[in-house]
């Protein structure tokens, strides 16, 4: 066995030394730590720094405060940080991107009509406000980097989201009220709730209601219902409210070079937050990241957009299967997006089959519930090559335990103290020289990474495993060592498939 020595190697004077080096006593796997980028935008007129990367603080209003109340980046941050505590626990960014070159804002206007008679009773009413619809990737993402972080070989299969909500803002009108007594009282309203993702303004007895950034994705979607969730009309509540759009949202969202060049190797970075869901962003986020597989990076990371489910044309009230199953065709060799597809309870919620055909085109699996919420059961990336039945980058999950692993061994042998320049012997060799290694030693230091990375969970059969690992010094270099690891990993439960034979009881 090799000696560590403590004095002076050349000392000959009479001492007796005595010094202490801690023992590698490590009894887990280094699993890697979870950061999350979050892309948008801030508000229009705010004065901040774009393609700059901003550490969140963990305090959604402290992101309004940075990027305005109501932007694209505040209510990614509400979601990621929800009052409820259930939000992302991990290291998060925010990286605002300009706004979409000629953008324009969504205009929209309000005006109330009145009954012959007007309000003739106290009405409690509710402006019923729909999320924006990429806030569902910031809610996935927080959940899911959290269960990655506290433990990457569980699936987040079963995880309640916070996505595709539709929130309620109260007001009361009272008997009599002019119209434009009407619109002051719901504005004074709205003015308490700064994360509303327009600003307002009346003038003669009409509400303008404008998005607070540009683009596309800056369409905003309400109506206004009783106590009873019922709309307001004159006929039994004596107003209601004409809503016209005077200005279409126009401008699609693009990730300048800058942007991406600050999500480096160096940075760590996990998932991406995109608020941007369109093929040329996805494309981008898909060749930067797709690079980083390769063996001297070895760092897996995942992407995460959002849309919102599309109507059938044919059958009003379902979802528009053949335009997703295309879409997730288009992309079946992309291995980095997750895409959510949801409504706001429009639509009949999907059956299996339908759920099953959309994951198998590689949307992911999310269960609307009886209360309208949603519960994620499996995320996918769109990849699905043809003629591979259990593709290994399909589930997030599953790409989250390739991360972890590679992170490991990418740590243990770049990074550690012990392998930073270490002297290949002969196993046969006895030396007592602290620095030598021999092929055994390899071998058994890569069966101790997959036996911490087997007790984490993530490898199955790993004492089989332990026995298939082959470590050679390569035939045309001295210096270079080639080292096989041969594992599985685990699956999770995803199916339960449980057949009864059942008879009848004709007596003993």
């Amino acid at each position: 066995m090799a000696i560590t020595k403590s004095l002076d190697v050349s000392a000959i004077a009479s001492a007796t030394s005595v010094s202490v080096k801690q023992q590698n006593q490590q009894t887990a796997a280094n699993l890697r730590p979870e950061v999350i980028v979050c892309i948008g935008q801030a508000q229009e007129g705010k004065t901040v720094e774009t393609d700059k990367l901003y550490l969140a603080s963990g305090n959604a209003d402290d992101a309004g405060v940075i990027f305005g109340f109501g932007s694209p980046l505040h209510r990614q941050a509400i979601k990621l940080f929800p009052k409820a505590g259930n939000g992302s626990k991990v290291d998060t960014y925010f990286l605002p991107v300009a706004a979409p070159t000629n953008g324009k804002t969504t205009i929209k206007t309000v005006t109330p009509q009145l009954a012959t008679n007007g309000i003739t009773k106290t009405i409690n009413g509710y402006l019923r406000l729909k999320d924006q619809v990429f806030e569902a990737a910031a809610d996935v993402a927080g959940k899911v980097a959290t269960n990655a972080h506290n433990n990457p070989a569980k699936a987040p299969r079963g995880t309640v989201l916070n996505s595709y909500e539709v929130k309620k803002y109260p007001f009361s009108l009272s008997k009599g009220m002019t119209a434009a007594e009407i619109l002051a009282v719901i504005k004074e309203s709205l003015d308490d709730y700064l994360e509303v993702p327009f600003t307002m303004s009346i003038t003669e007895g009409v509400m303008t209601l404008t998005s607070k950034w540009k683009g596309t994705d800056s369409l905003f979607e309400f109506d206004f219902v009783d106590s009873n969730e019922d709309p307001l009309t004159t006929a039994a509540h004596g107003v209601s409210f004409k809503v016209e759009t005077t200005q279409e949202a126009a401008g699609v969202g693009a990730i300048s070079k800058a942007a991406l060049a600050l999500m480096n190797t160096e940075l760590g970075v996990t998932r991406v937050v995109s608020q941007y869901a369109n093929d040329t962003v996805l494309d981008a986020l898909k060749e930067k990241f797709e690079a980083w597989h390769e063996g001297l990076t070895a760092q897996y990371v995942i992407c995460y957009s959002a849309i919102k489910a599309p109507e059938s044309e044919t059958v009003s009230g379902t979802y528009d299967m053949q335009s997703l199953l295309d879409a997730g065709n288009a992309r079946k060799d992309d291995s980095i997006n997750v895409q959510l597809v949801g409504d706001f309870g429009e639509l009949r919620p999907l059956e299996y089959q339908e759920r099953n055909r959309l994951l198998k085109a590689g949307y992911s699996n999310i269960v609307k519930q009886s209360d309208g919420s949603y519960k994620l059961m499996d995320l996918a990336t769109f990849y699905h090559p043809v003629g591979v039945s259990n593709p290994l980058f399909r589930f997030d999950r599953d790409v989250t335990v390739v991360a972890n692993i590679a992170y490991d061994l990418m740590y243990q042998f770049r990074d550690t103290e012990a392998w930073k320049s270490v002297i290949i012997a002969s196993d046969k060799d006895v030396t007592t020289n602290p620095d030598v290694r021999t092929l055994k030693d390899v071998k058994a230091a890569v069966n101790t990474r997959i036996g911490l990375l087997g007790l984490a969970g993530l490898i199955a059969n790993y004492v089989e495993a332990q026995n298939n690992t082959v470590v050679e010094i390569d035939k045309n270099n001295p210096n270079r060592l080639n080292i096989n690891p041969k594992f599985e990993i685990t699956g999770v439960g995803r199916i339960f498939d449980i057949t009864n034979f059942i008879g009848f009881y004709f007596g003993d």
